[in-house]
């Protein structure tokens, strides 16, 4: 059975390497080798955006990711890696059903992603990012994670992704809401929401909802 192979290509292969593999998206991204690590994100999370009035949380999540993500462009991350090689032979045949490496090589593509969209923007140093696979969730003020979104909207699309209404910019219930910055959310950044006051547990807890469903069997074979 093909269940089967999948098991003794990820034995054989994969698992000599988890520890490289898991290096590779920590701790940006949660949602490969960390059981539980989607609660621990978000508590991280929730506390940062606690310390400041003025910092806000942009949380994005992809339409249909796993099935509209572009296999090339997984392909193409993954030959980026000589630390990889393993794998090399086996992407194709991997990809080609659910199995317990999908989520990592899901998440190693979306990474330089994640990373450049908050490095291009002006104050990269004052933003704290945290990922469970397609789940991108960032903290900062309002202006910079503005620059987040339109940094990430298109790297996004050109692997195949777009952003859908459950993307959320979450601002806190004593901040100053001005004409400009509803315009500049609900009408030039659509299908981006503003939402105001709340909590980050609460509007990110699809995190551990997905992260539950996604990787469940990779869970299980970790431990």
């Amino acid at each position: 059975p093909v269940e089967i192979l999948y098991k003794i290509a990820y034995d054989v292969i994969a698992k000599p390497i988890l520890p490289r593999m898991k290096a590779m998206i920590t701790p940006l991204n949660s949602g490969f080798g960390d059981p539980g690590g989607s609660i621990k994100a978000l508590l991280r999370a929730q506390a940062i955006f606690e310390q400041s009035p003025d910092r806000a949380s942009l949380e994005l999540d992809a339409t249909n990711a796993f099935g509209s993500i572009h296999r090339q462009a997984i392909f193409s991350e993954l030959y980026k890696h000589p630390q990889l090689s393993r794998l090399w032979k086996i992407v194709h045949f991997l990809y080609s059903q659910p199995n317990p490496l999908f989520p990592f090589l899901f998440s190693l593509t979306l990474h330089p992603i994640y990373t450049s969209s908050v490095s291009e923007s002006s104050q990269p140093a004052d933003l704290y990012p945290t990922a469970v696979l397609d789940d991108f969730s960032v903290i900062g003020k309002v202006e910079n994670l503005l620059q987040v979104f339109d940094n990430f909207v298109p790297k996004a699309r050109a692997i195949g992704l777009e952003i859908n209404d459950k993307s959320t910019l979450l601002i806190k219930s004593n901040y100053p809401i001005s004409p400009e910055l509803v315009k500049a959310i609900q009408q030039d950044r659509a299908p981006l929401r503003l939402q105001v006051g709340g909590s980050i547990n609460k509007l990110g807890s699809r995190f551990g909802e997905r992260n539950n469903e996604d990787v469940l069997w990779l869970h299980s074979e970790l431990n």
